[in-house]
Parts: C-alpha cells; sequence; structure tokens
C-alpha cells in the first residue's frame, strides 16, 4: 500500500514509487510521522499530482491510488472484478512504465498480447475500459495532460453475439421430473416460471413474497466473495420490481416455507442451498438424467422470456417482468423471436381488409 502503518508503529507513512527523469532509475518517496491516515493520503495526492503533471510516476502507482479512490465508491462486487483484471493483466504489462512513456503504440502492443490469450470480445472489452478508466482519472484529478487512450482503437467487443439457448416447456417438465431434492426442486421452478436472476433468487427473503396477492418483490441480489455471502441491491433501478407469480408457484413457495423450523421475516428461502458451483453440478446431473439439451442456469430466464415472446405477451412487460433497462435490451436479446412478426402483420392486415 501507498499509505499504511508499520508494525508496531502509531504514525503513518505515505510512499510513491517514480521514475528518475535523468537516471531512468525508479525511486522511492516517502514521509513518515502522520499522526492521520487523511493527512498521509493528502501528502500522497500532492506528490502524486506532482510526478503525474511531470509524466514521472509509475503506473503502478497511479493504479495504487485509483484503487483507494474507487474503493470509497463501488460495490464490494464491481470493486473486485475491477480490481482482479487490473492486477492480473494490466500492471504485469504497464507497471513499471511512467505514465509518460505510454503511448497509443505501447497500447496497442498490449492488445496485440490480449489477443492471443483467447478471451471473450466482453472481457477483452472490460479491460480496455478499465485501462481507459485509469487513465481519465489521472486526466482529471491529477493533471496528466491526456490520455493515450483516447487515440487506442478497441478491440474488445460490448457485445458478443451468439445464439439463445433455451427449453421449452416440455422439455423443463422433463427436466424437472428428475430433480428429487426439494430445495434444488423450488429453485428451479422458481427461476422458470419467474425470469428471475439466479441472485437474485437466492436473495430473496419470506417477507419478499405476498401471498395475498400474489407478488414477489425483488429489490436485492446474493453473492459470494473471498467466502463471505454478500447481498447488494441491484446494478440497476430497473432490476428493483414487483412481479406477479402464478397459482401453482405460489403455493409451492407457500407449502416450502411451512416446512422451516421457526421462519422468521428476514430469513433467505434459498439459504439451505448448497454453493453456486454445486448447484450448476447438480443442475448438470439432473439434465442428464432427464435426456434434455444441455444449458445454463441462466438460460432459465432466456426460457422464460422466449415462452412469454411466443405467446405473444406485450414486449413492455415482458421488459419490465425481467428487470431490463429499456425496451431495446428485450428487443436485441430476443429479436430473432420476431423472425416471422412482418408475415403475422401482413395476415392481420389482409384479414381487416377483407372485413
Amino acid at each position: 500500500m501507498s499509505v499504511y502503518k508499520r508494525k508496531n508503529e502509531k504514525k503513518w507513512t505515505a510512499e510513491v514509487k517514480y521514475v528518475n527523469p535523468i537516471t531512468k532509475e525508479i525511486c522511492t518517496r516517502y514521509k513518515t510521522n502522520f499522526a492521520k491516515k487523511k493527512e498521509a493520503l493528502e501528502w500522497e495526492s500532492k506528490i502524486f499530482k506532482k510526478l503525474s503533471s511531470s509524466g514521472n510516476m509509475l503506473f503502478e502507482s497511479l493504479c495504487e491510488i485509483y484503487f483507494d479512490d474507487i474503493r470509497l465508491r463501488l460495490k464490494e462486487t464491481s470493486l473486485s472484478s475491477k480490481i482482479v483484471v487490473i492486477k492480473k493483466y494490466i500492471i504485469p504489462f504497464f507497471g513499471k512504465y511512467p505514465i509518460n512513456e505510454i503511448s497509443p503504440t505501447l497500447i496497442r502492443k498490449f492488445q496485440n498480447e490480449i489477443l492471443l490469450k483467447n478471451l471473450s470480445k466482453n472481457y477483452m472489452r472490460f479491460m480496455e475500459n478499465q485501462l481507459k478508466a485509469i487513465f481519465n482519472f489521472a486526466v482529471r484529478y491529477y493533471d496528466l495532460p491526456s490520455s493515450p487512450m483516447a487515440k487506442v482503437e478497441m478491440v474488445g467487443s460490448r457485445k458478443t453475439i451468439k445464439e439463445i439457448n433455451v427449453w421449452t416447456l416440455d422439455d423443463f417438465n422433463k427436466f424437472i421430473e428428475t430433480v428429487d431434492d426439494e430445495n434444488l426442486y423450488v429453485f428451479f421452478k422458481l427461476l422458470f416460471w419467474t425470469g428471475m436472476r439466479t441472485g437474485e433468487a437466492l436473495a430473496l427473503t419470506i417477507r419478499d413474497i405476498d401471498f395475498q396477492n400474489k407478488i414477489l418483490n425483488i429489490d436485492k441480489t446474493f453473492t459470494r466473495l473471498n467466502k463471505k455471502d454478500i447481498i447488494t441491491s441491484p446494478k440497476t433501478e430497473s432490476s428493483i420490481r414487483k412481479i406477479k407469480l402464478t397459482n401453482d408457484l405460489t403455493n409451492l413457495l407457500e407449502n416450502y416455507i411451512i416446512g422451516f423450523f421457526e421462519p422468521s421475516p428476514r430469513l433467505r428461502i434459498f439459504q439451505f442451498l448448497p454453493s453456486l458451483p454445486q448447484i450448476r453440478k447438480k443442475f448438470e446431473g439432473y439434465i442428464k438424467k432427464s435426456g434434455v439439451h444441455r444449458l445454463t442456469l441462466h438460460d432459465l430466464r432466456h426460457s422464460h422470456a422466449t415462452m412469454l415472446v411466443n405467446l405473444n405477451e406485450n414486449i413492455v412487460a415482458i421488459s419490465k417482468r425481467l428487470g431490463h433497462e429499456n425496451i431495446q435490451m428485450t428487443l436485441n436479446t430476443y429479436s430473432h423471436l420476431y423472425k416471422d412478426s412482418d408475415k403475422k402483420m401482413l395476415d392481420t392486415l389482409n384479414k381487416l381488409e377483407k372485413k
């Protein structure tokens, strides 16, 4: 860390690594005896600003102060994914370079290296976005004259176009008949009949279900990070929603919860399930046993949406039920299902003409 306390000391120390512009050696500038961490951070920020404007700061030092900044602003799950990709791919390549020596040409070389790693286009775009964010941070707050990323063409892609894998209702019924674990039986049924995301379902508590009105409240998501269970609000406001439950699903959930020992409103409904990797493993085992084609847990969400589209349900209602940010997201994902829509529309118009 650039700001820390030494063992058995009460005072704070701040240090910054940079490149000597004359000798080109990596140097460390530090100061001790700060009574408060805030004072050490202020000194560090002042030095960073001087070094970044001259271009002598090492990229790895810039990343340290960037991490300190985003830790205060991001959820633990979002922070973790950013730090992992920066430490795994970006710092090993750029870390020892002074930031004024990082050029579009050097970034192009980095891109060529990651292209050889056979990573997904989505992941490469995510990586490039992190590099872009680091340089924008330095430009905005530490007087770096300009970002070398401004001239660089991205090699990653925002979306990887792939065919959606789904089950029909018959497929799902064949699958669910083989599930002999009550907890998983209820969990898989909930995913298929609501289109919920896996993390949303795992975060559900008893008080999220309005049995009388058959409404499910979705306002949080569950994940496990660094051996800790973490429940946070969803990424987008549109993910916070209330959806209607079918009669059978409402009865299934009610009977399932009755079996709990002294259930409380705050109790997570699926807290007795194994870890997500184990759920996926069991899911694959039931698929093999049932003989239906393979898909992922997330594909149960696609199966639900596809079923609704094929039933000619309103696209706005489908989008809201799925918690999409906008209708365009829903259309982009399921547009292939509307390939016969022009023909159906024309048939309808022809029928009206004859009346």
